[in-house]
């Protein structure tokens, strides 16, 4: 695999004596991984104005195996389910991917992209460094920076596959086999075809992370059935514009609702919020235009969700 990434990527010629940069203190940048601030030896930096973060430091803490070849000036940056080559000097980058989302028979097929990073990947103060979102998005995550508090904000698992089966109209969600738990993400712009008729979900009890988009544009949805068990976080716009769906209870051990998640879900009326959550983002619940009842076992965190929404 590695000698197939680099016959690729090292057609562009390189002047690698040139991309050694030299970059001034700035103020510290804090990287902020899954809702958790992690320590790196390396720190992020600022370089004509662009968010640059430590390829190793970062792809290690998101769980990604990483190997360098010196020779081509080459990393290569594996999960079980994504190989991406980057270069430094190339602004091509690869990323095979394994597609699962298709339904379990598919789960072993790949697919091989071509992505263009700005700027390329290159070494400052001998540590190899790449533009904020580009490995970030080629693993299906989000990256956000915050110019006020110097913050980059980080949502990404290595781990992260989608496998389910589909029946009768029921999508039955589970894990892929390894123990990992986490339901990759997806483009903003795609919808699984089984989502287009799909009247329920059923999230099994082994999974932890449902990721970005995972059941958006659900036309037909009116349920989703969560089987409790360790589920942590509901991605960004996981369920948005799924405009039948009326009533949402959320298992006790989610903490994180990210973005969007139900934005534009026109017809829900209902919303149980467990009372471990910590987290709410911006635009939920924006559009659910039906939304009359939020409740929660605890009377403080669902007086904050009623005010964050506009419920009172």
């Amino acid at each position: 695999m590695l000698k197939k990434l680099i016959s690729v990527i090292t057609i562009t010629t390189m002047l690698l004596s040139a991309l050694c940069v030299p970059v001034s203190a700035e103020q510290e940048i804090k990287v902020c991984l899954n809702h958790e601030y992690i320590s790196m030896s390396e720190k992020p930096k600022i370089v004509d104005n662009r968010v640059l973060i430590p390829l190793r430091a970062v792809a290690e803490n998101i769980g990604c195996d990483v190997e360098w070849d010196n020779k081509n000036k080459m990393a290569v940056i594996s999960t079980p389910y994504a190989i991406v080559g980057m270069q430094i000097g190339n602004t091509t980058m690869s990323v095979e991917t394994r597609k699962g989302f298709d339904n379990i028979k598919d789960s072993n097929k790949t697919e091989m992209e071509y992505e263009t990073v700005n700027p390329a990947p290159m070494i400052i103060d001998g540590s190899t460094y790449i533009p904020m979102r580009s490995l970030v998005e080629a693993l299906t995550g989000t990256a956000e920076w915050d110019g006020d508090t110097k913050t980059v904000y980080i949502n990404c698992h290595a781990y992260n596959m989608m496998l389910y089966a589909y029946s009768k109209g029921t999508m039955y969600v589970v894990d892929d086999g390894e123990g990992h738990g986490d339901i990759m993400n997806y483009s903003p712009t795609y919808t699984i075809p089984d989502m287009k008729t799909a009247s329920k979900v059923v999230i099994d009890k082994t999974i932890t992370s449902i990721g970005a988009y995972n059941f958006q544009n659900g036309a037909n949805l009116e349920e989703i059935m969560f089987l409790n068990g360790n589920l942590v976080q509901i991605g960004e716009g996981a369920f948005r514009n799924c405009t039948k769906l009326k009533e949402v209870v959320i298992p006790d051990g989610v903490k994180y609702i990210e973005r969007s998640a139900f934005e534009n879900c026109t017809s829900l009326e209902s919303v149980t919020i467990p009372s471990t959550l910590e987290f709410l983002g911006k635009d939920a619940f924006a559009g659910c235009t039906s939304l009359k009842n939020i409740e929660c076992s605890n009377p403080d965190v669902e007086s904050a969700v009623k005010k964050f929404v506009g419920l009172n």
